[in-house]
């Protein structure tokens, strides 16, 4: 009797481990956070009332089938590009003014980004915005393929607190 009652305790153990792994594996994200068929490393994680993915992609500069398929997903959605930067309405966004390029001299070397960033809305106010970087030491754009997709998705709640404090 013993030994069956520990048994069947280790049997219990290793089904709340497994239904806990299914949850951590199952938790859905907001539709909006797209992520291209052929991703590698992909992660999620929020912070600060975001939900956020980071992920890579080997796909030559400018990147422009895997933006056009993130485009056409949100619009399809129901998603509407904005035309200036959500965080900085001064500036216009990457679905105006194009690629952008600068130089990151946080590092031991100069590093040269290049960035496509674009911002969404929907009818609800909810905002997602996608970035989609490129670095390189030299600024040259004829060898780059490793592509980093930033995606950033605000609840409308925490959109309007953003907007609040940073003018957006």
């Amino acid at each position: 009797m013993a030994v069956r009652g520990k048994i069947f305790a280790v049997w219990a153990i290793i089904g709340l481990v497994l239904i806990q792994v299914h949850f951590v594996y199952t938790r859905e994200y907001p539709e909006a956070l797209l992520e291209y068929p052929s991703a590698k490393a992909a992660k999620y994680s929020e912070v600060e009332g975001k939900t956020q993915l980071d992920y890579f992609l080997d796909t030559k500069f400018p990147a422009s089938g895997v933006i056009g398929w993130v485009s056409d997903h949100l619009k399809d959605a129901g998603w509407k590009p904005l035309t200036h930067d959500f965080l900085n309405p001064t500036l216009p966004s990457s679905q105006v003014q194009g690629w952008r390029h600068f130089i990151d001299g946080r590092g031991k070397h100069d590093i040269c980004v290049h960035a496509w960033t674009g911002d969404w809305t929907d009818a609800s106010g909810n905002v997602v915005t996608y970035a989609f970087i490129y670095r390189t030491v030299d600024c040259s754009t004829s060898h780059l393929t490793n592509l980093e997709v930033l995606v950033v998705y605000y609840p409308a709640q925490t959109a309007e607190q953003f907007r609040k404090l940073g003018g957006g």
